[in-house]
């Protein structure tokens, strides 16, 4: 891309100089041989030789030359915008893959970290559950969390790896030294940027300036081809019969022409129209791309402010956070566990009879060998277990109730 821009802008270069020719005289010169007679005195034929020197110059009455260097200035510059511009919108891309190599390396650290936790974790709820202390939906829940933690990290790897390849690739196919350290700090941007500010910063919006310029000087040339134009010519030249008596004779000419075109099939007239269209092309796509940049600077200073309440609003009472949270067990935070006492609800629902009775605090549960109490708390999980014993007294009434 930067190579491409570089030849754009050395054939604006040259372009300019090419326009700047019209502000010289062209100088050329000449030499012939030719023949001819009269055909019905002297038929044969009379050798004639020549050679000359010639001068013309156009005056530029309607200021077309001038129009012309202007508008190959303005595209040189132009040029050389698109070039600054291609070179920030490189390092802006090498910069952001620098940036996603090193989020995405800190993000693994921080997975990596969280997985050997989560791996103990594992250890101790699997003890637990031996022990009769947890539910077998903790155990699942649990390496089911591990195995997401692990396929995190398979992904984290594959984004480092195109990030790699996408930086190797915008390095030309170089190797890729090791990203590593710190994120810097980020700068102060400021509130949203003026025309003037963003003209002095963005090299785009200087580019579609002089493009929308360098069309209002075409207008200028378009109206200059129609007009008539003012010529002065002048030459020396050396003419004879004979090559070798020809520079004994030295001839001279001068003259001054104003030319002009009547009719062209309204060829310079649909110019100018074209010309005049082109300039309101430029200049709409002048004011759109000022209002993308505004636009741009706007939404990125959004996106930071969000960024900004985002942490702050993380940053809360975690003292607050942890104790709540410890007043909450694991069962009552698990999502299979809420699915799993909703079903028991529809299922007593439609099910009267395995209702628990007046007399007793818990019922079997219908789905699982679980003892559950009246508030949804399983008291035993351990397969096959038998009911617990609330109490005593309980047990005394419910067997003199069947005897009866």
């Amino acid at each position: 891309t930067l190579q491409i821009a570089y030849l754009k802008l050395l054939d604006s270069e040259m372009a300019m100089r090419q326009a700047k020719s019209g502000y010289y005289p062209s100088i050329s010169f000449s030499r012939g041989i030719g023949g001819g007679g009269e055909v019905y005195t002297d038929p044969s034929a009379t050798p004639n030789f020549s050679l000359g020197l010639s001068m013309s110059y156009e005056i530029d009455i309607w200021g077309k030359v001038r129009a012309q260097t202007r508008v190959a200035e303005l595209s040189r510059e132009s040029a050389q915008d698109d070039a600054e511009s291609a070179a920030i919108t490189l390092v802006a891309n090498v910069a952001t893959q620098w940036f996603t190599i090193q989020y995405y390396n800190d993000r693994k650290e921080l997975t990596q970290k969280l997985l050997a936790l989560s791996e103990d974790y594992y250890e101790l709820v699997e003890s637990y559950y031996v022990a009769g202390q947890t539910t077998g939906m903790d155990v699942l829940e649990q390496r089911q969390q591990i195995e997401t933690l692990r396929s995190t990290l398979n992904e984290i790897d594959a984004n480092i790896r195109i990030a790699k390849h996408a930086l190797s690739i915008m390095a030309g196919g170089q190797h890729v030294p090791q990203v590593a350290g710190k994120l810097p700090e980020a700068i102060d941007v400021g509130g949203t940027p003026t025309i003037e500010a963003l003209l002095e910063a963005r090299p785009d919006v200087r580019s579609a300036l002089r493009n929308a310029q360098a069309a209002d000087a075409k207008i200028t040339i378009a109206l200059a081809n129609r007009h008539p134009s003012l010529r002065i010519s002048a030459g020396l030249s050396f003419r004879d019969n004979s090559l070798i008596e020809m520079f004994k004779s030295l001839a001279w000419d001068a003259a001054v022409s104003f030319v002009g075109t009547i009719f062209d099939g309204f060829n310079l007239t649909t110019a100018i129209d074209r010309a005049k269209v082109t300039y309101l092309t430029q200049a709409m796509t002048y004011m759109v791309t000022v209002q993308n940049a505004v636009a741009d600077v706007e939404k990125a200073l959004l996106n930071l402010q969000i960024a900004e309440q985002q942490l702050d609003h993380s940053s809360i009472d975690k003292t607050k956070y942890s104790t709540s949270r410890a007043n909450t067990s694991s069962a009552d935070r698990s999502p299979i566990t809420e699915f799993y006492r909703h079903c028991e609800a529809l299922y007593r629902r439609h099910n009267p009879s395995s209702a628990p009775d007046s007399t007793s605090s818990m019922h079997k549960s219908p789905f699982s060998n679980r003892w559950v109490a009246h508030n949804g708390r399983e008291i035993s999980t351990i397969p096959g277990s038998k009911r617990p014993n609330n109490s005593s007294k309980t047990s005394t009434m419910k067997m003199r109730k069947r005897k009866i």
